[in-house]
């Protein structure tokens, strides 16, 4: 919705609890995003933006069940183990702002 990041009150409420990022935390999120391949950071922005695999399906053009795969890829490549890990690992990447 116009580039903005919209956030569900209870994933807010779990990044703002969160300890301030280190420099090292950046470091480490930024090394992570760029083993993403090109499709995999497209899903990775949209996911991260609050949208679900369905929002990548049709954003993209592609299966669900594909979308899928690219979440699931991309939790493991980012060892994310949930949305708020995600959207976490995108604002200290520095791809999302709050």
């Amino acid at each position: 919705m116009h580039g903005q990041l919209f956030l569900e009150g209870e994933i807010l409420r779990d990044v703002l609890m969160m300890k301030p990022a280190e420099e090292s935390d950046a470091t480490k999120a930024k090394e992570r995003v760029r083993t993403l391949t090109l499709r995999e950071h497209e899903t990775f922005l949209i996911l991260a933006g609050g949208g679900t695999t369905k929002d990548v399906a049709g954003r993209l053009g592609i299966s669900q069940r594909s979308a899928e795969n690219y979440q699931s890829s991309i939790y493991g490549k980012l060892e994310a183990v949930s949305p708020t890990m995600l959207v976490l690992t995108a604002i200290r990447a520095g791809v999302v702002e709050l």
